[in-house]
């Protein structure tokens, strides 16, 4: 299958748990598929968009006869099926992980996958700020511990849901690209994440769970903005993300160098970072053994 495009939704990306799926009327009934679809067609065809938003990926459907027909409503007829599948599946493309996907769903997942990761965003950094609040009035060498490893978790959690999308902006490289304007039968888009969402929500777990203090975390990347900039620092977390390197901050620090120094210096302090997030690790390590 490896002339087919790739699916257009992220890999196991889960929307069970959302309990809007969002209709957008004027595209739905400005579409070729609203125009030329029979009754029967429309109504599985519908049924199917809506159904697909359940599946995982979400927003994709299988490409099997005897399950579309159950997914349609349709139970076990699969003559009437196969004489809607035309016009019900009218946009959807299979693509290269042997399912079907129709991009202006696709859309339509993407866009709420990023208010998924933005709301977490928004709870996890509130969260954080209160166990920050709570670390600093800690008195005990334990309640110190136990309050920085229920930080740790939360900025994991970040970690993983951005693992889940694959991106930090999945509507990335769609739109016009893609055509997913062209067929009004689907949602609308959201403004993409900040800069500060980016850098700071992205780069600081990245960095965390790859075993950097999230002090030093934040310091590294507020260089890396000063020296270049909002927009080469977010294409290299992008690209970070992507090749997902063992030790991200090395990786950062070798792909955005101190202009004429080829990369060194960035480097030496990357090594340092990590030498030093590990000596605190270390010694925290040692303070709780020694409270038990």
């Amino acid at each position: 299958m490896s002339d087919l495009p790739s699916p257009l939704t992220p890999a196991g990306c889960d929307l069970r748990d959302f309990p809007h799926t969002p209709l957008f009327r004027s595209r739905l009934f400005g579409s070729s598929f609203h125009a030329r679809a029979t009754d029967g067609e429309w109504r599985a065809g519908v049924t199917l968009w809506l159904k697909s938003w359940d599946q995982v990926p979400a927003g994709s459907l299988p490409d099997d006869d005897i399950e579309l027909c159950r997914l349609a409503e349709l139970a076990r007829d699969l003559k009437a099926w196969k004489k809607h599948k035309t016009g019900a599946l009218r946009g959807w493309v299979l693509c290269s992980d042997g399912r079907l996907y129709h991009p202006v769903v696709a859309e339509g997942i993407n866009t709420a996958l990023e208010a998924k990761i933005k709301q977490r965003l928004k709870t996890a950094k509130a969260r954080i700020g209160a166990l920050e609040k709570h670390l600093k009035e800690a008195k005990t060498d334990g309640e110190k511990a136990r309050i920085t490893e229920e930080i740790r978790k939360v900025q994991q959690t970040l970690s993983q849901g951005l693992s889940q999308t694959q991106s930090l902006d999945p509507r990335e490289g769609e739109g016009k690209e893609k055509g997913l304007n062209t067929d009004p039968n689907g949602s609308g888009g959201k403004p993409p994440l900040t800069t500060d969402e980016i850098i700071f929500g992205y780069g600081v777990p990245l960095l965390v769970n790859a075993g950097t203090a999230d002090k030093s975390a934040r310091s590294f990347l507020g260089g890396l903005r000063k020296g270049h900039g909002d927009e080469a620092l977010v294409n290299a977390l992008r690209n970070c993300l992507r090749e997902k390197p063992l030790q991200p901050l090395e990786w950062l620090a070798a792909a955005l160098p101190p202009a004429g120094a080829a990369g060194k210096p960035n480097r030496q302090e990357a090594i340092e970072q990590r030498n030093h997030a590990g000596a605190e690790a270390w010694a925290a390590q040692g303070d709780h053994h020694a409270t038990v």
